[in-house]
């Protein structure tokens, strides 16, 4: 009877050994995906542009860790990168200075080390209008998607695109170890409907 007593007062000492050393996967650092930045995009008449994105080389403000989570993570880390693109329309064309046309964005897979992680790293944009702000909290954010699309050919003018990319909790410790220390790379697609 005494040594299943000792046996069982071992188990409980164990377990809360054990647990007071177990964190979430993404307490440490995933390097390379930071706060805000910005570029400029130029279409032709009536064209495509597409840019690739890499989120750690916009900005080193820290680690990109889940929304809500900063609070509790390693180092100086960040729940969200704010990218804000300045499109002009470039006309080469017969279409006359000043033509309105209609600006879309598509966003690609977000890809580490090319393998898709798009339920890992949620992408929205807003085109146009007032900076949106974005706030810390318990909950994700999400941007619009349009305030206003309509740009001007040879306007001298630009129309601001704000990509946000958070990231949600990976499930599986192989998930946390596949992106730790990695880029998180996408595409924006910028189109202009004359």
């Amino acid at each position: 009877m005494k040594q299943r007593k000792l046996v069982i007062g071992l188990l409980v000492m164990l377990a809360v050994a054990v647990s007071g050393f177990t964190f979430a996967f993404w307490a440490g650092s995933v390097t390379g995906n930071n706060d805000t930045a910005s570029g400029t995009v130029t279409i032709g008449a009536g064209d495509t542009v597409a840019t690739t994105v890499t989120v750690g080389d916009e900005t080193s403000a820290g680690a990109l860790v889940p929304f809500g989570l900063s609070g509790v993570s390693a180092g100086s880390p960040v729940e969200y990168v704010l990218l804000t693109f300045d499109v002009a329309w470039d006309s080469t064309d017969d279409l006359g200075d000043g033509t309105v046309g209609a600006l879309s964005v598509a966003i690609g897979d977000r890809e580490v080390n090319s393998v898709e992680f798009n339920s890992l790293f949620l992408v929205s944009y807003q085109i146009g209008g007032a900076a949106p702000t974005v706030t810390t909290g318990a909950s994700s954010y999400s941007l619009t998607g349009t305030a206003d699309t309509a740009i001007s050919a040879d306007a001298g003018s630009t129309v601001p695109v704000y990509v946000l990319v958070q990231m949600t909790e990976p499930t599986t410790e192989g998930i946390y170890d596949d992106v730790t220390g990695q880029d998180v790379v996408f595409t924006v697609t910028f189109t202009v409907t004359p």
